[in-house]
């Protein structure tokens, strides 16, 4: 039965050469083996319920018109009650999709409220950002205003520095000058 398989599945495919063949077909061919064990249980069972019904048949005290009007009553009473549950599970099922159908419209509404509040509170972001940077953009062009004005500031101050040192130099080579000239007289 197994080489029966191999052969089989050697056909349907060109499988030879590959290394996994073997245990591909192993769990196929134990897939099989459970397959047809359970086909041979369900078999089995309806057997065997056959059987004893059969055998219920032979072993009851009532006549055969009897028993047959009392199954005949008892599924009449089952089919009803059947039936009922049927029905009372439909209606229970259609009140539940009723019931379903407006939690999703009441949920479905929030889910549409809240993604236009979140495109809006994007937009909202994206317009403060813009004013941000636009602020951001001013400070920096006023700080960097402040900062070369200060430093021109400092350049002039520094020139005008320069400029009363080298007075201040002029003055004390005009005064040393002096001083030689009159110690060269003395």
């Amino acid at each position: 039965m197994l080489l029966r398989f191999l052969v089989n599945k050697l056909e349907e495919r060109d499988l030879l050469d590959k290394t996994d063949f073997y245990s591909h077909v192993e769990s196929e061919f134990k897939q099989r083996r459970r397959t047809e064990a359970l086909k041979n249980i369900g078999i089995g069972f309806a057997i065997g319920s056959v059987l004893t019904g059969l055998l219920a048949l032979f072993l009851l005290p009532k006549s055969g018109k009897e028993f047959r009007s009392d199954v005949k009553h008892k599924v009449d009473k089952v089919a009803r009650d059947v039936e009922d549950k049927t029905d009372k599970v439909k209606e229970k099922g259609e009140e539940i999709l009723r019931k379903a159908d407006r939690l999703f419209e009441s949920k479905k509404k929030d889910v549409i409220d809240f993604a236009e509040d979140v495109e809006e509170g994007f937009e909202d972001f994206k317009e403060e950002t813009k004013l941000a940077k636009l602020r951001a953009k001013l400070k920096a062009k006023s700080a960097k205003d402040d900062v070369e004005d200060y430093i021109e500031e400092k350049v002039d101050k520094a020139k005008d520095v320069k400029k009363e040192i080298e007075k201040g130099a002029e003055e004390v080579k005009d005064v040393a000058e002096e001083t030689v000239e009159e110690i060269k007289k003395k």
